[in-house]
Order: structure tokens, then C-alpha cells, then sequence
């Protein structure tokens, strides 16, 4: 038999190893498999098939585009909210009428009323309009049929306003979308079912049977001397697309979302270039409030999608603090380029050209016209102050179309608030020419000649002023890109160590309130991208910087505490574990005395 401390040591390793194995599968064993998606479905329920005439009896048994089958027309919302073939034919109910005597049943009735009730076989893209109208925004009529709470008031006009009523009703494009193109006729379902055209997962298939079919809608785009694009396969590769087919995320927008249901754009929007601020109200709150908004209606760029997405506003893409920052694939550098003018040999001291230069930022005031400045220039003897500085001018008229060539103020933006303001600027002109060298000025023929050089040094003046705002542009564009992904960095890692100790079972409950608000700080600073140079994004990054670094702390004490715990365990395990040996030992010795 073997020694009482040998068998107690084989008992302890059992023990140990039982144990391990339990931490490996004990949770399945506990609990069992987690439950299949499929197992916790909900079952689907048969709607029995109602035929209020002979209508169906008959186009159940033809084939081709008359055929309804049983199928389609039980699950048809019309059908299940009571409303029969003849409600929206037309034609005679009776049941009796058979495939014999068919045409008794494609006839005009009077209803209940005694209102003639047209029959219409098969309503065109035109009549669809009128025709589902006429029920959906009737607030009798949907009441009576139960197929929604509420009429969907000027559902027709917000349609014959989209770009596929004018090309349906104003251009003649007889192949243009309408009510049954999108619905469905016999089959139409809600779209909160998720066979239903309408659901947000089949929305950009259905829209795309005809967007992305290239015969299909190019003749119509050459119309308009518009080229095609597949919009349904640039939005695939969207965030959008991405949370709605991998996330899961229903809520996301699909073409409907940004476009309407009916219409072009959203009903609380006035173009579909303010579609994201519907979603994205904080973001585009601070877009307003800094310098892109301006600049980009000034450069009639469409605002969110000249970043965000592709030209045509349908690959939106996944938005990063990597996009912000002067570094390669930063959005930045799209407009912000750094790269200094070439200056003109005969240029000098550039910083002296743009303080004075920087005398036309001036507004509209008194003088009201070019004119009323040109006449002011030759009152305060603008023709004698000039004509030392460039040969050329040799008469009155050639000075005042030099003064001219400063109030040009669609191409200099010189705008002036007073009278001298107005004098100051047009002593800009020989100041201009200052910085061309005597050689240079030798060299001026014409009055053309002169203009086009004064054109060459304030466009140069220009150009060096934008050179020097993009590089405080780009610099504090790498500052925020440096600042925000530490907080990015910072929160995942404190999600990632919150995770990994509640699998431990470890309360961590303050911990995950500390890192809500954290992120709420992160995200409130993250928005504010658009205005990297302003106060608000400073006092918004001060205080989610400082929550950072004490989150940071937060996970060093709380490692290190479980650092020195498991030092702790082994050191309690390794005693426990000699004394098991010496007493087995010691019994032993014990039992051979």
C-alpha cells in the first residue's frame, strides 16, 4: 500500500486537475448550449386566404401577368385589411361568374351610393398615382380598412414633386417609378415585414432593380446629360450599409431614409444635401458654427459628402480620426495642400506685400458702384500719384482703367465701407507695383502689360496668404488627430479591461459609469472636428483629456491590484501545498514506527 503523503499528493493533483477542466467546460455543462437564433423566432402565422368573388377563382387559373396566386394574394395588406379586387378595379363581385362568361365580371357598377365605378383592368403608371390616392389620403377610407393609423396626407403631391413624377407627368418617361413599382400590386406588404419590398434590408435592392440597371435607366440619364453611376453598389460599401446588413442596426438609413419615401429629400429638409443633419444634428451644429460652411457654398461643394463620401453621396464612408490631420488619407489635405507660390523673380519682401495687401479686406458702404470709386479715384488726383509708377499709362482714361481693374470686385472681392477706405485702396495700385523691380517696370508696354502684371503680384499676395492659413489649418488638424485618437485609444482600452474583468465576475460597476462619461466627453470633443480651431473644441478637449489620463490611472491601480492578487494566490498556494506534503510525510512516518 502507498505512503498516506503519496496518496494525499495524488489526491490533491485529481483535485487540481478536475478543477481546471470544470473552468473549461463546467459552463456548458451548468447551462447548456446558448440557444440557437433560430430556436427563438417567432412562428409565422398562417393568414387564412379570403375570396370575396369570383375574381380570384378565375386569375388564379390564368397564366402570364393576369395570374394571382393564393400565396401572393394572402399575404397582400389590402387584402387583409378587407379590401377586395373591386376596391381598387372596379368591376362585378359576383361569385357565380366563371372563366365562361368572364367579360360580365370587366364592367362598370354602380356602388352602394349610386356612383358609377369605372372598371380598370390594369391602371398605368399615371393612374397608380390617383388611383392610391384616393385611399391613402382618405382618412375614411383608411379608417374603415384599418391599413394605417393615419391618412399619409400629400403623399401625391410630394411623389408628382420627386424626380420620378416630373419624369413620369412632366418629361413623358412612361418607364419612370411609380406606387406599384416600389409596393408591389397584388402581394404589397407593410415594411416593417421583412419579405415586404419597403423593409430597410430590401429598399436598396428594390431601388436598385432600376438604378443599377444600366440599360434600363441610361437612356434617361442621357437626356439630362447625366452619365451612369451604380449607386446600389456604392452603397453597399456605406457605413450605412455596413450597420444595417452586418450590425444589424435597422435604424440605419437606407435610400429611403435620406431621399424620403416619396419624394426627393426628406419633408423637414430643403435639399438632400441636409439629409445627414436629421441623424447627425450635433455634428452638423458644429459644422455650422466653424469656417467649412461658408467655404464650401462659396466653392458650391455639397457640404457633409465632400469628406464623408463619394461625389454622388452614396458610399458614405466609415469616419475616423484618421481622416483628420495633415497625414496621408487625411480628408485635409483634399482642400489644406501646403505647398508655397512660386514667387516671381522680380518679387521682394513678400511679408511687406501682405500687410499692405491686407488693406482690401474692407466691406461695401457709401460708394455704391465701380463708377462712384473711379470718380472718387480722379478727384483725389489718382491719375497724378500713379503715373511715375508705370510707364505705360499715358493718359487719363488709362488710369481710370487701372482704377477700374481694382474694383473689379467679382474677380479682387474688393468691397470698401467709406470714402477713405476707398482712397486707401486705390493707393494699393503704385504701392503694388513697388515690388517690381525697375527692370521689370521698363518692360511695361500697354496698359495691358501693367494690369497683368499688378494681376501677377496680388494674385501672388493671395496665394501666399492661403499658403500660410493652410499650414495653421493643417497644424491644428494634427493636433486634434493627435489628441483625439489618444482618447479614442484610451476608451477602448478601458471597454476592452471593464469586459475582460465582468467575465471574471468582478465588480466593476463604478468603473463602467466612470468610462460612460468618458465617452460621452470623448464623443462631444470627437464631433467638433469640423472646428479644430476654435474655443469650444480646446474646452471640450481639455475636460475629456483630463477624464483620459485619470482613466488610464483607473486601469494601472486596477492591474496592478490584480497583479499583486494572483502573487498572493501562488504564494498561498505554494505553502498550502508543502504543508499537504509535510503532513502526509509526517503521517506516514508516523504509521511505520
Amino acid at each position: 500500500m502507498k505512503p498516506l503523503h503519496v496518496r494525499l499528493s495524488i489526491f490533491a493533483l485529481v483535485f487540481f486537475f478536475g478543477a481546471f477542466c470544470y473552468t473549461l467546460i463546467g459552463e456548458k455543462i451548468a447551462f447548456g448550449e446558448e440557444p440557437s437564433p433560430a430556436s427563438n423566432t417567432e412562428t409565422s402565422k398562417t393568414v387564412a386566404f379570403k375570396d370575396e368573388s369570383g375574381c380570384f377563382k378565375c386569375h388564379s387559373q390564368l397564366s402570364g401577368k393576369a395570374q394571382v396566386m393564393e400565396g401572393t394574394w394572402a399575404i397582400d395588406t389590402h387584402h387583409n385589411a378587407g379590401v377586395s379586387c373591386v376596391g381598387c378595379h372596379g368591376g362585378n363581385p359576383d361569385p357565380s361568374i366563371t372563366m365562361a362568361n368572364w367579360k360580365s365580371a370587366h364592367v362598370d357598377m354602380k356602388d352602394a351610393k349610386g356612383t358609377v365605378q369605372k372598371f380598370i383592368g390594369k391602371a398605368s403608371r399615371k393612374d397608380q398615382v390617383q388611383w392610391c390616392a384616393s385611399c391613402h389620403e382618405n382618412p375614411e377610407k383608411m379608417e374603415t380598412y384599418t391599413l394605417s393609423k393615419e391618412p399619409v396626407v400629400g403623399i401625391s403631391a410630394e411623389f408628382l414633386g420627386s424626380g420620378h413624377g416630373r419624369a413620369l407627368f412632366k418629361e413623358g418617361n412612361d418607364k419612370s417609378a411609380s406606387c406599384v413599382d416600389c409596393h408591389g400590386g397584388h402581394g404589397a406588404m407593410k415594411g416593417s415585414q421583412v419579405t415586404s419590398l419597403t423593409h430597410v434590408k430590401n429598399v436598396a435592392n428594390m431601388c436598385g432593380s432600376c438604378h443599377s440597371n444600366e440599360s434600363y435607366i441610361t437612356p434617361s440619364l442621357e437626356k439630362k446629360g447625366k452619365s451612369y453611376e451604380d449607386h446600389t453598389a456604392a452603397y453597399m460599401q456605406s457605413v450605412h450599409a455596413n450597420s444595417i446588413y452586418i450590425k444589424n442596426a435597422v435604424g440605419a438609413p437606407s435610400c429611403n431614409g435620406c431621399h424620403s419615401n416619396h419624394g426627393d429629400h426628406l419633408p423637414e429638409v430643403s435639399s438632400i444635401k441636409e439629409a445627414c443633419n436629421t441623424c447627425h444634428g450635433a455634428v452638423a451644429a458644429s459644422f455650422h458654427a466653424g469656417p467649412h460652411e461658408a467655404a464650401y457654398a462659396a466653392n458650391n461643394m455639397p457640404g457633409c459628402i465632400s469628406c464623408h463620401g463619394s461625389p454622388n453621396g452614396h458610399a458614405i464612408a466609415d469616419w475616423g480620426h484618421d481622416k483628420v490631420g495633415a497625414h496621408d488619407g487625411a480628408q485635409c489635405t483634399n482642400c489644406h495642400n501646403a505647398n508655397a507660390p512660386e514667387q516671381p523673380a522680380y518679387l521682394v519682401n513678400a511679408s511687406q506685400l501682405l500687410n499692405e495687401f491686407n488693406l482690401i479686406s474692407l466691406t461695401v458702404g457709401d460708394l455704391k458702384t465701380e463708377d462712384d470709386s473711379i470718380r472718387f479715384a480722379t478727384q483725389q488726383g489718382f491719375y497724378a500719384g500713379i503715373l511715375y509708377k508705370a510707364a505705360p499709362i499715358e493718359s487719363k482714361a488709362d488710369s481710370l482703367k487701372l482704377a477700374s481693374f481694382f474694383f473689379r470686385k467679382a474677380k479682387y472681392n474688393l468691397k470698401l465701407d467709406t470714402k477713405q477706405d476707398t482712397l486707401t485702396a486705390i493707393k494699393l495700385a503704385p504701392a503694388v507695383l513697388g515690388y517690381a523691380s525697375p527692370s521689370k517696370l521698363a518692360e511695361l508696354k500697354t496698359l495691358e502689360d501693367t494690369l497683368n502684371t499688378m494681376a501677377e503680384i496680388t494674385d501672388y499676395a493671395q496665394g501666399v496668404r492661403r499658403y500660410y492659413a493652410n499650414l495653421r489649418a493643417l497644424g491644428s488638424a494634427s493636433k486634434a488627430n493627435i489628441w483625439l485618437t489618444s482618447l479614442e485609444k484610451t476608451y477602448n482600452d478601458g471597454i476592452e479591461f471593464v469586459e475582460a474583468r465582468e467575465k471574471k465576475g468582478d465588480y466593476v460597476k463604478p468603473e463602467k459609469a466612470f468610462l460612460e462619461e468618458f465617452g460621452t466627453k470623448a464623443n462631444e470633443a470627437g464631433t467638433l472636428h469640423h472646428v479644430v480651431r476654435s474655443t469650444i473644441l480646446e474646452e471640450k478637449l481639455s475636460e475629456a483629456l483630463a477624464l483620459r489620463d485619470s482613466t488610464a490611472n483607473l486601469i494601472a491601480k486596477r492591474e496592478a491590484e490584480e497583479k499583486s492578487r494572483t502573487r498572493v494566490f501562488i504564494v498561498v498556494g505554494v505553502i498550502v501545498g508543502a504543508l499537504i506534503i509535510s503532513l502526509g510525510a509526517t503521517v506516514s512516518n508516523l504509521r511505520t514506527r
